[in-house]
């Protein structure tokens, strides 16, 4: 009977084991998707902007795209300029 019970221990412990091998392993599995997931985050909020998204040409003509261009030109003045004052501070 004390011989059942010590090899039931035993069993028990070696599932704890794989257990936590299983915990450890998951972990370093989420730690490397939340990385890669954070990369393609800081890509995307990059200045990658297009004025035209769908990748076929356009005609630029029209008051539209003149405002949008005149806007996106402000923008990036003003990201400029704030990275500056940054540096400055």
């Amino acid at each position: 009977m004390v011989n059942d019970l010590t090899a039931q221990v035993a069993c028990l412990k070696e599932q704890v084991v794989g257990l936590q091998a299983t915990v450890v392993l998951q972990g370093l599995y989420c730690d490397r998707v939340q990385q890669h997931l954070e990369t393609q985050v800081k890509k995307m909020e990059k200045d990658n902007i297009r004025l035209n998204g769908n990748g076929m040409p356009w005609l630029l003509t029209g008051n539209k795209i003149f405002e949008e261009v005149l806007q996106h030109q402000a923008q990036q003045e003003a990201k400029v300029a704030a990275k500056k004052q940054q540096c400055q501070a």
